[in-house]
């Protein structure tokens, strides 16, 4: 089931980014801020995702325990924090949380990989294959 849900949002994610991400090759932007807006529109799209779902109410002990969104990958971490850190996904703040090891990653309600390396992703499916997270990624 995990790795349905992996493939069925990088589909997602994939045909998002090829309807509306669609960079000008005249522009005169540089590489950089295009990165840059290319992590705005997977903060949105996380956010909004994470919108839709319906929480079940044991996933979390109080009303004003923080929706967290785990992220796999620094360079992205750093982006989607900045745009996601003052939002709120129902009455809970929205916490952002940088993980490194597989291991690591526990306590998150949706986590984003931003790891291309799909051999990465086996060992990560297979850890989280019992647990109420939501995994939302991409691979090439």
């Amino acid at each position: 089931m995990g790795i349905i849900k992996v493939l069925t949002l990088t589909l997602i994610i994939t045909a998002a980014r090829s309807f509306l991400w669609l960079p000008d090759p005249a522009a005169s932007e540089s590489r950089e801020t295009l990165a840059v807006n290319e992590y705005k529109l997977r903060a949105a799209y996380l956010y909004n995702f994470s919108k839709f779902i319906r929480w079940p109410d044991r996933a979390f002990t109080s009303e004003d325990e923080p929706f967290v969104i785990g992220v796999v990958g620094k360079d992205a971490f750093l982006e989607i924090s900045a745009v996601l850190e003052s939002g709120k996904i129902g009455t809970h703040e929205i916490s952002v949380r940088y993980y490194s090891k597989i291991d690591e990653i526990k306590g998150c309600h949706l986590l984003y990989l931003h790891q291309k390396k799909t051999d990465f992703w086996q060992p990560l499916i297979r850890t989280l294959k019992n647990s109420n997270i939501v995994t939302v990624g991409e691979a090439d």
